[in-house]
């Protein structure tokens, strides 16, 4: 059955995008509800966002993640849908970085992740307080802060995992 799937390449990529769709949904609504502290809840998006351009080609990457800056924009429609045009103007960016450096390390990927959502939580609240620089600084050090320490903290936590994961694959393909 796997191996039919396979061979359906239109229909298996429409699977996991919509299969995306809901990780999406869920990490950003359920997953983060769940995992918050005292109102604090990490970006899985941006997460999620780094994870398929880091590992995946532009012509699967781009449209995985242009849908989920959308999926996510319009769960949060304050911003009529400039979260979405900074998430994947930075996804870009991360794309050319990925083209000229070597990101494959777990350091060089929470650097990444931490100039990422730097960037992304001051542009946001930027943008959504009408550029108004000290409720922007205030909202910055109350919330965007600890959301980018908890942010990276559980990046940390899934690059590891994923690294781990692929050294274990590698020695187990290296036995066979």
């Amino acid at each position: 059955l796997w191996n039919h799937w396979r061979r359906q390449p239109v229909v298996f990529s429409a699977l996991l995008f919509v299969l995306l769709g809901f990780l999406t949904a869920f990490c950003h609504t359920i997953l983060a509800n769940i995992t918050s502290i005292l109102g604090i809840a990490p970006d899985f998006v941006m997460i999620i966002i780094l994870l398929i351009i880091l590992r995946k080609d532009f012509q699967i990457a781009f449209p995985a993640v242009l849908m989920v800056a959308l999926i996510v924009d319009a769960l949060n429609p304050e911003t009529f849908g400039f979260g979405a045009f900074i998430r994947f103007g930075l996804a870009l960016i991360v794309y050319e970085l990925k083209q000229q450096m070597n990101l494959e390390m777990l350091s060089s990927r929470m650097y990444v992740l931490i100039g990422t959502e730097t960037v992304f939580q001051l542009l946001y609240q930027l943008v959504a307080h009408s550029f108004d620089i000290g409720t922007v600084m205030q909202i910055y050090l109350e919330s965007s802060l600890p959301t980018l320490a908890y942010t990276s903290a559980v990046g940390f936590l899934v690059f590891f995992i994923l690294d781990l994961e692929i050294k274990v694959d590698v020695r187990r393909r290296k036995v066979d």
